[in-house]
């Protein structure tokens, strides 16, 4: 069976958004933003300038939905971008806070450098990446880390913390739940 995600809005978003990191009058970019579930919560709770971006136009045309019917459209906005290619969607620093709420996951070798590379450009000088990512039960247990050398170049992490968060795997002895990881940096002042 295919999975089919989370029931609600991501609990780290939320706890996030409560805790004023991101703010109502920041500019945030979802990153793999799917359905765009994340990006519509965000407006509603108040924030005025989301951007959903996705490589996966059946996604990008179901978060336009999904605006729609909240009648969000002013707020938020969906863009068919590859998250590793921004700058070619987006000037420099358009963006200061980019949100990944598990896209990181699909991203190896010189992916991953793309990525962290792409995500700065397009982020204001001291912008924020707040990072969601699975983990192991095993790197759950040690306390895992998102950052790599490709993050690491253009970003100053914060240590990470380890929580669940509700999931529908669709696949009935999986639990309910994810192992993730939750990591925030600050962009460096070198420019991408």
């Amino acid at each position: 069976m295919d999975y089919v995600g989370r029931p609600g809005p991501s609990p780290v978003l939320a706890a996030l958004f409560a805790a004023g990191t991101l703010r109502e009058n920041d500019r945030i970019l979802d990153l793999g933003c799917g359905a765009g579930l994340d990006a519509v919560a965000l407006a509603r709770w108040g924030c005025r300038d989301v951007t959903g971006v996705d490589v996966e136009p059946a996604h990008v045309a179901a978060a336009r939905r999904r605006a729609a019917r909240a009648r969000l459209g002013h707020r938020v906005r969906f863009v068919e971008a590859d998250a590793c290619a921004l700058q070619d969607a987006f000037g420099e620093g358009a963006f200061d806070v980019a949100w990944d709420g598990l896209l990181l996951n699909n991203l190896r070798g010189e992916d991953e450098a793309r990525y962290a590379r792409s995500v700065a450009h397009v982020l204001a000088r001291d912008g924020l990446l707040a990072l969601q990512f699975r983990v192991t039960k095993r790197a759950w247990e040690r306390g895992a880390e998102a950052t790599s050398p490709a993050l690491e170049r253009w970003f100053r992490f914060g240590p990470p913390a380890s929580t669940l968060i509700p999931e529908h795997t669709g696949r009935p002895r999986v639990p309910p739940y994810a192992r993730v990881a939750v990591q925030v940096g600050v962009r460096n002042a070198r420019r991408a």
